[in-house]
C-alpha cells in the first residue's frame, strides 16, 4: 500500500500583520503545509516577496488594500494561487468570491480559481442571512436593509451601551428592513 502525501508551500505575504499573524498560527498546524517565509529584513523587498511567491503553491496576502493590489502585480510572473484577505478585490469580476455557500457553483470556481478574494467577516455575517431569504423569495433583493455592529474594540465612551449586561461599543447602524410589510429585524 502506498500513500501519496501532498505538501503545499503557501506564502503569506504580510505575516507580520495580525491577519497573516492568525493565518500562520492555523496552517502551522496542518500536517501537509510549508509556510514559506521572507527573512525579517527583507519583508518589505519587493524581489524578495516576488521570488517567495514564485516558489510557492498558495500565496496570501494579508495586506491593507493598496499592498495587496500592488503585491498581486509581483505575483503576475508567477504560477501562484492567491488568495486577498483585503478588500481590494472582493467586487473585482476576475476574482473568485470566496464564499462557498453565497450560490450553486462558487465551492467548484473557488477550487479551481486562480484568484480568489476572501469575503471578510462583516459580508459574510451579512449574506450568509440575506442570501437564502432572496433566493426563497421572502426578501426582495431591492429591499432596505438594517444592519446593527456591535464590537468592545472602540474607544469612544460616548458609544458605549449595555446589551443584556454586557458593556459593548456600538460602532454601526444602518436601516432597518422590512419584508411585505413586516419588521424581521429590530
Amino acid at each position: 500500500v502506498y500513500e501519496c502525501v501532498m505538501e503545499f508551500k503557501v506564502f503569506i505575504d504580510g505575516e507580520a500583520g495580525t491577519t497573516g499573524l492568525k493565518v500562520a498560527e492555523r496552517l502551522q498546524a496542518h500536517p501537509h503545509v510549508q509556510i514559506l517565509r521572507v527573512d525579517e529584513a527583507e519583508r518589505k523587498n519587493a524581489i524578495a516577496r516576488a521570488d517567495m511567491m514564485a516558489a510557492s503553491d498558495l500565496t496570501i496576502l494579508c495586506l491593507p488594500d493598496e499592498a495587496a493590489i500592488e503585491a498581486v502585480t509581483l505575483a503576475q510572473a508567477s504560477q501562484t494561487r492567491l488568495i486577498d484577505a483585503s478588500s481590494a478585490h472582493r467586487i473585482d469580476p476576475d476574482w473568485v468570491y470566496g464564499f462557498a455557500e453565497v450560490q450553486p457553483g462558487q465551492r467548484d470556481a473557488i477550487a479551481n480559481g486562480k484568484l480568489i478574494a476572501n469575503p471578510g467577516c462583516y459580508p459574510t455575517g451579512f449574506l450568509a442571512l440575506a442570501r437564502p431569504l432572496i433566493a426563497s423569495g421572502l426578501l426582495s433583493d431591492t429591499a432596505l436593509v438594517c444592519c446593527l455592529l456591535y464590537t468592545s474594540d472602540a474607544a469612544d465612551d460616548s458609544l458605549r451601551v449595555d446589551l443584556g449586561g454586557r458593556r459593548i461599543i456600538k460602532k454601526s447602524l444602518f436601516v432597518l428592513f422590512t419584508v411585505r410589510g413586516t419588521v424581521l429585524v429590530r
